[in-house]
């Protein structure tokens, strides 16, 4: 249906204000990279059969991400759009802001969305439900126009919270943290994933962020403007498991910006919600012993330019709230653990991120381990890395780093990290699709008779087996 509180009249119409437009003038290029991004990884593969189209301008140092590969080509040719009243409001929009042509052919349009390619990270390029091209993601991508029109950003919010100290079992004085990322599909692999993790019986449940397709609310101010309402409740809030003592945290994350962080901020952290013990905040720190689980949102200050897909926890000047009340912690950053949803590296250990720096700049150092999603994969890299800084010099790290992204959407055997001597395991267990299998993590802290922490050790678990798939002591 028609979204209740924008037409496709009044979506054009704002697109037309030329104060609007000039917001979106990165488009172009965005588009225009993504888009060649996904045709040189097919001529890679050697699934491109046609003409190649010259590169883009700028297209080595421009902004791109392979997510958007098909975006411009269903702007361009609307009648491939399966829903018709997205169709309706996409049919405005390439016109409104004077988009280019796409250079992806129909046919090999077709060919994606019939066919099946495994990207570098693992990523599934085709078009079945949560694959890359799934056409729920063209829906989040315009709820992210319409955020961005409206300047719909939910407030960040303001305060300095007070650490908050985890209960451990007194049976053998150990504290455990069940850990997913990436799990908000709301479908049977998520539950099955959840129903897993929570047999272990953790003491505190965490998510990493994410939840699809665009983490969307259900009311509020900005309900009525977004396509696929409501998916903040439906696909996290109301499948967490209740208790009576909340025992749960969650992140901010790309996706859920896409909507302005309006379902995430204004809903899943509603104080009387399973995530209530964060009161509203995004970020948290968690006393494990004299240790601190530093619990970060990278998602907020993140930007449109790029589809929030690089994360930021402020700014070299502006916007450090959070940045501040890391600084104002003292932590020591040799018994600090942090987790946020964007990744500190590039997903091969390529190169340091803006992220890193930021981390590093707060605490005075880097963390001693660090768990993060974002990429669809289970991984654990090795340690120490030495890698290129965001300055292009060497700098060495020492900090126990992990993806756990891999909690629901479909991913394949990543290319980019088989014999890569920067990763230690990866999820290498297939279901009988061929994809890998969804999984999780724990973390679990033994504490002495005086509360200090003696030993950590993670262990990495994926669906259908009762032991971990690796397991490491970490201290």
């Amino acid at each position: 249906m028609q979204l209740p509180s924008l037409s496709p009249e009044t979506f054009a119409q704002k697109l037309s204000d030329p104060t609007v437009a000039l917001k979106f003038a990165y488009l172009n290029d965005l588009l225009l990279n993504s888009e060649y991004c996904l045709i040189e990884f097919m001529v890679r593969k050697g699934a491109w059969k046609w003409p190649i189209p010259p590169k883009p301008p700028g297209y080595d140092t421009g902004n791109k991400t392979i997510e958007l590969g098909v975006i411009l080509f269903l702007l361009n040719n609307t009648g491939y759009i399966a829903d018709n009243d997205i169709r309706q409001y996409a049919q405005y929009l390439k016109g409104a802001l004077g988009l280019p042509n796409s250079q992806l052919p129909v046919q090999a349009y077709a060919w994606i969305m019939n066919n099946v390619l495994i990207y570098d990270d693992g990523g599934v390029i085709s078009g079945g439900k949560y694959d890359t091209y799934d056409q729920g993601w063209f829906a989040a991508f315009l709820n992210l126009i319409i955020t961005d029109m409206h300047d719909a950003w939910y407030g960040f919010p303001q305060g300095s919270p007070a650490p908050i100290k985890l209960d451990f079992s007194v049976s053998n004085y150990t504290i455990t943290l069940g850990m997913i990322g990436d799990w908000g599909t709301g479908d049977t692999t998520a539950k099955a994933v959840l129903r897993q993790l929570t047999t272990l019986n953790p003491n505190y449940l965490i998510h990493l962020g994410d939840t699809y397709y665009s983490g969307s609310p259900a009311t509020g101010q900005w309900a009525g403007y977004y396509f696929h309402p409501g998916e903040e409740m439906e696909n996290l809030v109301n499948m967490w498991p209740g208790t009576s003592t909340p025992r749960s945290f969650t992140l901010n994350s790309n996706h859920e910006m896409y909507t302005g962080g309006n379902g995430y901020f204004g809903e899943a952290l509603k104080t009387t919600g399973p995530f209530s013990l964060q009161k509203g905040m995004s970020y948290f720190a968690l006393q494990a012993g004299d240790w601190t689980v530093l619990g970060l949102d990278s998602g907020y200050y993140g930007s449109s330019f790029d589809a929030f897909m690089d994360g930021s926890i402020g700014g070299e000047f502006l916007d450090r709230e959070q940045i501040n009340w890391i600084a104002g912690l003292n932590l020591n950053p040799a018994k600090t653990i942090v987790l946020t949803h964007h990744t500190g590296f590039q997903y091969d250990a390529s190169a340091f991120m803006k992220l890193w720096d930021q981390v590093n700049g707060a605490l005075g150092a880097d963390p001693y381990a660090w768990y993060w999603g974002h990429v669809h994969n289970g991984i654990v890299y090795a340690s120490p890395l030495t890698l290129p800084g965001t300055d292009g010099n060497l700098q060495s790290t020492s900090t126990y780093a992990r993806c756990l992204g891999h909690a629901a959407l479909p991913y394949g055997e990543a290319s980019a990290l088989i014999n890569n001597p920067s990763v230690e395991w990866m999820e290498t267990d297939k279901q009988a699709n061929g994809l890998m299998l969804n999984g999780f993590a724990t973390l679990t802290f033994q504490l002495d008779g005086q509360l200090m922490v003696t030993g950590i050790r993670e262990s990495f678990y994926h669906l259908g087996t009762s032991s971990p798939v690796f397991s490491k002591r970490i201290f």
